[in-house]
């Protein structure tokens, strides 16, 4: 009688124990899941960003900055700065 209380136990545990790893295999797959969906939420935010306007921005700011404070120097100074200007409008003007 003994022996048939012991595997019953064993038995028990053993299930026991099993569930508890699933759970768990469960609830690590989970977290998988979510931090994989951050990463791609976060990666499509950063392509809107960067799309369209806001590069040609990121690109011409720059440039016109260093134009106004190239128009500072007399005699070639403002023609530089007319020059750097309407190419900072060019690119301003491509389809992205």
């Amino acid at each position: 009688m003994k022996l048939i209380s012991i595997r019953s136990k064993v038995a028990l545990r053993d299930s026991v124990s099993h569930t508890k790893v699933r759970r768990r295999e469960k609830r690590l797959r989970g977290k998988f899941m979510v931090r994989h969906l951050k990463l791609l939420l976060l990666c499509l935010l950063i392509s809107m960003l960067f799309s369209g306007c806001v590069l040609t921005k990121v690109i011409t700011v720059p440039m016109r900055l260093g134009g106004a404070v190239i128009s500072i120097v007399p005699v070639v100074g403002n023609k530089v700065h007319d020059s750097i200007d309407e190419t900072a409008e060019i690119i301003d003007d491509l389809p992205f």
